[in-house]
């Protein structure tokens, strides 16, 4: 028996930021297993390298996905050397508050670390600042037997690390690494054409990554094809496409959202380890990409609270003034 999707209720256009309109209506957010490292390595464009690296794979499909977040310059790192951070989440069944979730979670983290010593001058640290720990995971223990018993132990700013030999030198991997939560946030644009939206949220990924701290995006076109959960003809799926923000099928679905001349519809995210680093990020991203022509409307996909139970109301992103936040020392 095919399940009835629920349409997405149509709000009447309230709000206006640089002449687009905005939805009144929120974003559901929700809060899920994450940890956070920094990637270090001898030059900022090898350490952006690595760091993508790891920022691979979608969560319907993949046990842990990554998110790129910014960059420190040397005076801020363990090791004096440039870096990036990156947020690294979980998948929804990886609950927090069971040992089969947490020890999920783990595992997918630690076999993602093991792929580090193929990238070289690369180290990784522990970046979840020690008030938001729930627990450690000793990945480091793992990470280190690449060495075949030619590792050693150091220590690097206080931090007990692991220096591994590899054909480039050595990779250092750092031993334990926080757990905690991370939040998202994402609406849609609807957009004259794919040149516009990607354009839009290029630019909006590239300024939350520089001006937020403790924001994170994906990199580098901060856009994605956006999914329901379930299906409404494969139902037996845990996510599919969502069918009425899709250009190309608007005369065949009948709860259609995609006006005429609207050519593409784009998802973009914003995670933090925090709600209201997110809100910042998305507050920034909606300055940024309601000025780019093209761009005629920004909305949100509401699931009915199956994506998250939290709320982000788009007009709240509007009014409040942003507070800068400098990252320290880590």
């Amino acid at each position: 028996m095919k399940r009835k999707h629920k349409p997405l209720r149509t709000e009447k256009l309230l709000l206006k930021i640089n002449g687009v309109d905005i939805e009144d209506t929120y974003i559901e957010s929700s809060e899920i297993i994450s940890s956070e490292i920094l990637v270090t390595s001898i030059t900022r464009e090898v350490a952006l390298a690595n760091a993508q690296r790891l920022c691979r794979g979608i969560i319907t499909f993949s046990p842990i996905e990554g998110f790129l977040g910014n960059f420190l310059s040397p005076s801020k790192t363990p090791d004096n050397r440039p870096g990036f951070l990156v947020l690294l989440r979980g998948m929804r069944s990886m609950n927090l508050k069971t040992e089969d979730g947490r020890k999920k979670f783990e595992n997918a983290f630690t076999n993602l670390l093991c792929q580090t010593p193929h990238m070289p001058t690369v180290a990784v640290f522990n970046a979840v600042p020690h008030g938001k720990i729930l627990f450690t995971v000793d990945s480091g223990e793992t990470v280190r037997l690449w060495g075949d018993g030619y590792e050693t132990e150091d220590q690097i700013a206080g931090r007990k690390t692991y220096r591994i030999p590899v054909m480039t030198g050595e990779s250092v991997v750092e031993k334990s690494f926080g757990v905690t939560t991370s939040f998202d946030g994402a609406f849609e644009l609807f957009c004259h054409d794919i040149s516009c939206a990607l354009l839009a949220t290029k630019a909006a990924a590239e300024r939350v990554q520089d001006e937020v701290e403790g924001a994170f995006v994906m990199h580098p076109f901060g856009g994605v094809n956006g999914a329901k959960i379930g299906g409404i003809t494969y139902t037996n799926e845990k996510a599919t496409s969502t069918t009425f923000l899709c250009p190309t099928i608007r005369n065949r679905v009948a709860d259609t959202r995609v006006p005429e001349g609207v050519n593409t519809v784009i998802e973009y995210l914003v995670w933090g380890l925090d709600i209201e680093t997110v809100k910042e990020g998305l507050k920034v991203s909606l300055d940024t990409i309601t000025r780019i022509p093209g761009i005629t409307r920004i909305s949100s996909f509401n699931q009915g609270g199956l994506w998250g139970k939290h709320k982000i109301y788009l007009r709240d992103l509007l009014d409040n003034p942003r507070k800068p936040r400098v990252r320290g020392r880590l």
